[in-house]
């Protein structure tokens, strides 16, 4: 997503761009945990854990939803990420003023 794509989408778009790229994530990293479990059993190590167990996500992950301080922050780390740019205090303080 470039930073005018970012810019120019709606909430919704931007949560389901976000919701896939996690999706992504978490694939990626199964599929690491996967090939690390597979390398250890042609270690022949003898007490090799359950596929099953090594697969499953780790507990806690699940969080609360985000204040709205706490997304701000999300975004303007995007922004900043993909843009090189911060976002400026003016918005900040625009947002802080309708409290």
């Amino acid at each position: 997503m470039t930073a005018a794509e970012f810019w120019d989408s709606t909430p919704r778009e931007l949560a389901t761009f976000l919701a896939a790229a996690t999706q992504r994530l978490q694939e990626d990293f199964r599929l690491a945990r996967y090939a690390a479990w597979v390398q250890v059993s042609y270690a022949k190590r003898s007490r090799l854990p359950p596929l099953a167990s090594v697969l499953e996500m780790p507990a806690g992950r699940r969080r609360g939803r985000a204040s709205w301080r706490d997304q701000l922050a999300q975004v303007s780390a995007i922004h900043t990420l993909l843009t090189g740019r911060v976002v400026p205090d003016s918005v900040r303080r625009v947002l802080d003023s309708k409290e």
